[in-house]
């Protein structure tokens, strides 16, 4: 179902921008957001939202939000994972994550590298709004900066 989605957000954001970089970045953030969402949630429900802001047309950005129920810790570590990136540059902060994915347990198959790889690989700003125990996840991707 994921790739499904991701097919399909490539190709409309291709036709909304003409761009192959930016239609990849919005599929590698809308891939990523909702993998972590189906790893993270509490239940079934995952919401998906799309905003593409055109102006002028061919130009713009697309803000992709994912929307789930998670527990506490889940939250506090989304928290901290955010603070970090946006404490570092986007590139310091992936590869200080694979520097971490490196120096794991082997048996430990969590990477937490989707944020880090949103920020850096599709050059996205990673937003976090939570209201008690729902989560939204949003990522904007800048037509221009791609």
């Amino acid at each position: 179902m994921i790739e499904s989605i991701r097919e399909f957000i490539e190709e409309i954001s291709f036709k909304n921008s003409e761009k192959k970089s930016f239609a990849a970045a919005a599929a590698l953030a809308t891939s990523e957001l909702l993998e972590n969402a189906v790893k993270f949630s509490k239940g079934e429900e995952i919401g998906l939202t799309i905003v593409y802001i055109l102006s002028p047309p061919r130009n713009g950005k697309v803000m992709i939000t994912v929307d789930n129920v998670s527990d506490s810790k889940h939250i506090k570590t989304l928290r901290s994972l955010l603070a970090e990136i946006h404490k570092n540059t986007p590139q310091q902060a992936y590869l200080r994550k694979m520097k971490e994915i490196t120096e794991r347990d082997f048996h430990d198959s969590t990477s937490r590298l989707g944020l880090a790889r949103i920020h850096y690989e599709a050059m996205a700003d990673c937003s976090l709004k939570v209201n008690r125990n729902h989560v939204s996840i949003t990522a904007t991707i800048v037509n221009n900066n791609i």
